[in-house]
């Protein structure tokens, strides 16, 4: 399994204000990367992200909401307690899991990350919501590529693909 962090952030590694992303609807080359990058693969997020995205599974994709309430049945939606019981069901396969939010998940995440697939748009936004700091010393940047402010993209795009290092 390859655990993979996905997250667009503004400059000061802001993720979210009042459970909305600040940006959204303003920058459609990132939304396109999100659906490429995880399409065919799990996808976990918390309670929160997923009432954000209006209560509704991503298509094409194994949902998994984490939640310590226990759960009604959510059309195409797992739910679990701990982000390692979904983990446990993947860890003796090749696949690759996406956590796509909230900061509580990614905080729990980014210590056993294989991946993190970044998104910087490049402006300062309100935010409550952040992206936790990660150690530069045991990450390389594996890709880096720009997308400039534009009529569709109206804030420019810095995508990484940062990778663990191994000892």
């Amino acid at each position: 399994m390859t655990l993979t962090l996905i997250a667009a952030m503004d400059r000061q590694n802001g993720i979210g204000f009042k459970n909305t992303i600040p940006w959204m609807g303003k920058v459609p080359s990132d939304m396109r990367w999100f659906k490429q990058a995880t399409m065919g693969h799990p996808v976990v997020m918390g309670r929160n992200t997923f009432d954000a995205m209006g209560g509704r599974a991503l298509s094409d994709r194994t949902n998994y909401v984490l939640t310590r309430q226990s759960e009604h049945a959510i059309e195409r939606v797992f739910t679990a307690k701990a982000l390692e019981d979904v983990l446990d069901l993947y860890k003796e396969t090749d696949e690759e899991v996406f956590v796509i939010g909230g900061a509580q998940v990614y905080k729990e995440a980014l210590p056993l990350a294989d991946k993190l697939f970044i998104t910087i748009v490049d402006g300062v936004f309100e935010a409550d919501t952040y992206f936790p700091r990660w150690n530069d010393a045991e990450w390389v940047i594996a890709e880096e590529r720009y997308v400039p402010q534009s009529d569709t993209d109206k804030f420019a795009l810095r995508f990484l693909t940062l990778k663990r290092k191994t000892a």
